[in-house]
């Protein structure tokens, strides 16, 4: 998937997804991931775990050191 790290980047994607139903839920980010990251920034997480309901956690790490300058 485009835009999603490796796990040795530091800046990898954390994606939660509960105790049901992978292949859909894995389905839904591979669609909608572009979508996310266009409206929200740089996704740290995602997480799935919750019955329709996604939460997406923004990186808040470049932010950080921007403002830290």
């Amino acid at each position: 998937m485009t835009g999603i790290a490796n796990i040795t980047d530091p800046q990898a994607l954390t994606i939660h997804f509960g105790a049901s139903d992978f292949t859909g839920k894995y389905r839904m980010v591979v669609e909608n991931f572009a979508q996310w990251q266009a409206s929200n920034g740089r996704v740290h997480s995602i997480d799935l775990q919750y019955a329709k309901q996604v939460v997406l956690n923004p990186d808040t790490s470049t932010a950080s050191a921007t403002r830290m300058r």
